[in-house]
């Protein structure tokens, strides 16, 4: 055991886990917000929250120590009054990653087609890779972000994009 942790804390030490500088993309996307009534540490947990949440859509779970994997994810709370600029600052977040959203999009789409032309082959289909035959394959892509309105609604989300190997849920109430 004690050789495991001292192998952990050399490898974070060479990615500089120790260091005191915060990563330079948290700067980039804090600089994002434009609002100078927002203060830093709310842009900074909104940042983070939107790297960690951008990060999780890869399904990349971090190896823990006793063989069991454990989802990149977070839990962000920010509470301050009515126009205190949470909606705005985590839209203008969220925007610094349209690009990469866009590619996921895309990505998911030609996953789930590629699915359906391989259920539709196994269904022996002889056209199997016509659009006009495995289009009855086709399942609905969920969306990677929702406002469910309620606890069921949510967790028939989570379950639906459980299914899909890129892509991952984002819940968020202002």
């Amino acid at each position: 055991m004690r050789k495991i942790l001292q192998a952990d804390t050399e490898t974070l030490r060479d990615y500089g886990a120790f260091e005191l500088q915060q990563a330079g993309i948290l700067d980039k996307i804090v600089d994002a917000i434009p609002f100078q009534t927002v203060p830093y540490r709310m842009k900074a947990v909104i940042a983070i929250s939107e790297i960690i949440s951008f990060a999780s859509q890869f399904k990349r779970n971090i190896a823990h120590w006793d063989d069991i994997e454990v989802p990149v994810n977070t839990i962000g709370f920010v509470l301050c009054g009515s126009g205190g600029g949470k909606d705005s600052s985590k839209k203008a977040a969220h925007k610094c990653f349209a690009p990469g959203y866009e590619l996921i999009e895309s990505k998911r789409k030609q996953l789930n087609h590629s699915q359906a032309k391989e259920a539709a082959r196994e269904a022996g289909e002889e056209l199997w890779e016509n659009f006009d035959i495995y289009k009855e394959f086709l399942k609905s892509t969920p969306p990677l972000s929702i406002a469910p309105s309620t606890g069921p609604g949510y967790l028939e989300h989570i379950n639906d994009i459980g299914e899909h190997s890129i892509g991952t849920g984002f819940l968020y109430t202002g």
